[in-house]
């Protein structure tokens, strides 16, 4: 005895058809995603090559040997190479402008000149990360650079005499800004999180260590990279993983997944013409004839 369960709404070959047009266009998706993370990795690449060299040239140009010494060659050359007149403020991206970008242009605020010296300053071996700083009258951000081992320190990178005096008359850690007899902040946060909606009301203080997500933080071309990439092996998963789950619900319930054949051209072919889900048999008592 066969027992069926009510057939699914749509007719096999229109059901067929309509599945495969939307594989397609999810592949299709799947694929421009993958493209689009292919061609900002290509950029991160070109970026890099282009830092590296510019970062060297300008620490061979100063004579610097130690790190403090390279940090210092390169702020100073960033100070020179990028000013804040003429820098746009409102529409700015949200990730902000890669490091060669604001380089090449010349033009930034605190927190572009700060992405420029931490991606110059990698690229000759000295590691670093933001530290947005916010105080009553002023917010600024400045590059938390590791100049001895162990050593922290605050570098300032824009063109700024307002606080470039602050910064530059001896060195100075996130709690001497902060908290000490000369603090000219309140607080910091290695992440700004206050501008993004809903979550920057709750979340003011994010305290990181120099890590891979920090230095990824720095790279507009290769969190878009990620963000491609992730998206395009989502999608095919997302199919992959619906052809299981219905095979793994077929088991589930003793039930097998018939669909009906169409023939090109013509009327389906012999058999079911609606995708049924047809029910095994169930087995006689022992002893007794099904």
């Amino acid at each position: 005895m066969t027992g069926n369960l009510p057939p699914l709404i749509h007719p096999a070959p229109l059901a067929q058809k309509m599945r495969l047009r939307f594989h397609l266009i999810v592949l299709g998706m799947s694929a421009a995603s993958l493209a689009v993370g292919l061609y900002h990795w290509a950029r991160h690449v070109q970026d890099r090559a282009w830092l590296a060299d510019r970062a060297k040239r300008v620490v061979a140009l100063s004579g610097a040997t130690t790190p403090r010494e390279r940090a210092i060659a390169l702020r100073d050359h960033l100070r020179e190479a990028v000013r804040i007149e003429g820098a746009e403020h409102d529409n700015r991206p949200f990730l902000r402008n890669t490091a060669r970008a604001t380089i090449e242009s010349g033009l930034g605020y605190c927190g572009e000149s700060t992405r420029a010296l931490l991606a110059l300053a990698k690229e000759v071996g000295v590691d670093g990360q933001r530290v947005n700083l916010y105080g009553d009258h002023l917010n600024h951000v400045v590059a938390e650079l590791e100049v001895e081992p162990g050593r922290l320190v605050l570098v300032d990178a824009q063109n700024s005499p307002e606080v470039n005096a602050y910064f530059d008359e001896r060195d100075r850690t996130v709690d001497d800004v902060i908290a000490g007899p000369e603090a000219l902040f309140r607080d910091y946060s290695n992440i700004n999180l206050r501008r993004v909606p809903i979550l920057g009301a709750f979340v003011k203080r994010v305290r990181t260590h120099q890590n891979w997500i920090t230095d990824m933080a720095e790279e507009p071309s290769l969190i878009l990279c990620f963000v491609c990439t992730a998206v395009g092996v989502a999608l095919p998963t997302t199919l992959l993983m619906d052809r299981v789950l219905m095979r793994i619900y077929a088991r589930r319930f003793g039930a097998q997944v018939l669909t009906a054949s169409v023939k090109k051209g013509g009327p389906a072919a012999s058999g079911p013409t609606m995708t049924e889900i047809e029910s095994d048999p169930p087995r006689a008592p022992s002893g007794h004839p099904a």
